[in-house]
């Protein structure tokens, strides 16, 4: 125990001993720990916080559910050689096993990479999602954030000590943010506005053609670099600064912001898989299709673009979302390329 004799927060969260022992269950070097308890029982109080932390401080990747697993397994069987089929399974590996080792090494890989990417030395950390992929973050304050596809949240590696803690995003996410005692403030930060919170829910869209805020309860403040022109009702301000009540959204186009109120549950119901069309065109659905999962829709006739569809569409699976959209709304989706496809009225 003479080589480390942690005293704050900090030095506890990033001591390789004491991490193993609270990630393994209090089971590795559980004996240095229980020394170092009895020897300091005023700290009884702080190693749960840093144990609250350590736990907390972890990434939810979606799971499939049984169904989806079957399909996974489909996939990946068109993948597997034939003379690797024979192999497993006169080993006797049943296909349900063979998925679930798969499974297993990857939240290996994953466990590996976390361990590694929280003990880095670099200031800023970074989490980022693939097309089609979402993922679940939980901070210590219990705070929490749901990244959508395609998306990248970055922050200062000890930001929980600020009193301004800040966020980077691009991309979409929605925000949870605790309240805190200390009333330390949390900001997110884009390219093109910073949102400043106390304690609140609300969606953050920051991509290169669509940037938006929409507020699903409590307040937010919006600062802006430069004075902008914001419209709403039929009036036109200009300011450095706007405030936002819920189910309202503050929406950037063509270099204005636009301030209307919106049906919030809509907006945000990519948290359950789900795509709400309301009277939304299909030039805009091509735009939501390519931030989500990176392919680039063309359309045989230009008049099918700007039609405008409404109607809730899945966002669990990629190919049932076209296949939706075909039986919904009656369109032919043919591939071009690789990340192509055709929009064909029927």
């Amino acid at each position: 125990m003479s080589e480390m004799r942690p005293s704050t927060f900090e030095e506890l969260i990033e001591n390789n001993s004491f991490h193993k022992w609270i990630t393994t269950g209090r089971t590795m070097d559980n004996e240095i720990w229980q020394t170092y308890l009895q020897q300091n029982p005023d700290k009884a109080s702080l190693i749960d916080e840093a144990e609250q932390f350590i736990l907390n401080f972890q990434f939810q990747p979606q799971t499939l559910a049984t169904p989806e697993l079957d399909a996974a397994w489909a996939k990946l069987e068109q993948r597997i050689e034939p003379s690797a089929k024979v192999i497993a399974m006169t080993r006797g590996y049943s296909r349900r096993m063979i998925l679930q080792i798969a499974a297993t090494l990857a939240l290996l890989i994953t466990a590996a990479t976390s361990i590694w990417w929280f003990y880095s030395k670099d200031a800023m950390l970074a989490r980022q999602t693939d097309f089609g992929e979402q993922l679940n973050l939980r901070f210590w304050d219990d705070t929490q954030v749901a990244l959508n596809a395609n998306s990248k949240l970055t922050f200062d590696k000890n930001f929980y000590k600020k009193s301004v803690r800040k966020v980077y995003l691009e991309g979409q996410a929605f925000f949870d943010v605790q309240q805190l005692a200390s009333k330390a403030t949390f900001e997110v930060v884009t390219d093109n506005f910073i949102v400043e919170v106390l304690g609140t829910e609300f969606d953050i869209t920051a991509r290169p053609n669509n940037q938006s805020i929409v507020l699903k309860s409590g307040k937010i403040k919006v600062h802006f670099d430069e004075a902008q022109t914001i419209h709403e009702n039929g009036t036109t301000i200009t300011t450095n600064e706007i405030l936002l009540a819920p189910n309202e959204c503050l929406r950037r186009a063509a270099n204005h912001y636009y301030k209307t109120t919106i049906n919030t549950a809509n907006h945000i119901a990519w948290l359950n898989k789900k795509l709400i069309l309301d009277e939304t065109t299909f030039e805009e659905l091509a735009t939501i299709i390519k931030d989500l999962y990176g392919y680039d829709i063309k359309f045989e006739d230009g008049q099918l673009s700007n039609k405008a569809i409404s109607g809730t569409l899945p966002l669990k699976n990629f190919d049932v979302l076209l296949l939706s959209i075909q039986e919904v709304f009656g369109v032919s989706v043919q591939k071009v390329s690789e990340k192509s496809l055709l929009f064909v009225q029927q």
